[in-house]
């Protein structure tokens, strides 16, 4: 297996820059299929309403490898986190104020949401269905943390302080037992 690295996640999901957004796709899937969506949608009908999958067939979706903004970073990873699971299993978490600090390549966190820091003040984001995966900047979104994972190798150039940093304690969320495939 490849060594993972902050500036590898970096890099692969400035990459993405376009990939169309759809809940609950992971871009390692592959093409978005009907059958997915059917699943997708049964899974989760609070969101995919009749005006979401109106714009998955606008857009022409179907067919196309899209991604949500977990799968952005579990594409890359192989691990098929979503945002609440990189939160409980990330080694640290560091506050948003130190964000001049993040190493390229932390994931970056508000509830329900992830990007990826790609420096100098941007953000790759799978921002939603009408937006995509697009490159933003750091304050366009209120984030609340950045995480960074054991697995990851990260080039840390202005370390934050120890005492500002919460370190993962035990995880109050279950690994995923059941992962949605292609019928």
């Amino acid at each position: 297996m490849a060594i993972l690295t902050g500036v590898g996640l970096a890099t692969f999901a400035k990459g993405k820059k376009g990939t169309p957004y759809v809940y609950g796709a992971k871009g390692a899937d592959g093409k978005l299929t009907q059958t997915r969506v059917n699943l997708l949608a049964k899974a989760y009908p609070n969101i995919f309403t009749t005006t979401y999958l109106n714009k998955i067939k606008k857009k022409a979706l179907v067919g196309k490898t899209c991604c949500d903004c977990s799968g952005l970073i579990s594409w890359y990873t192989g691990k098929p986190l979503g945002s609440s699971q990189l939160y409980a299993n990330a080694y640290a978490r560091l506050p948003i104020s130190h964000w001049k600090n993040f190493a390229v390549g932390t994931v970056l966190w508000k509830q329900g949401h992830v990007g990826v820091y790609l420096g100098d003040g941007l953000v790759a984001e799978e921002r939603g269905i009408n937006y995509g995966c697009i490159i933003s900047k750091i304050g366009d979104v209120k984030w609340k943390y950045g995480l960074t994972f054991t697995w990851i190798n990260y080039d840390i150039q202005t370390p934050v302080k120890t005492e500002e940093i919460t370190y993962k304690g035990s995880n109050p969320y279950k690994e995923p037992t059941a992962i949605l495939r292609k019928g």
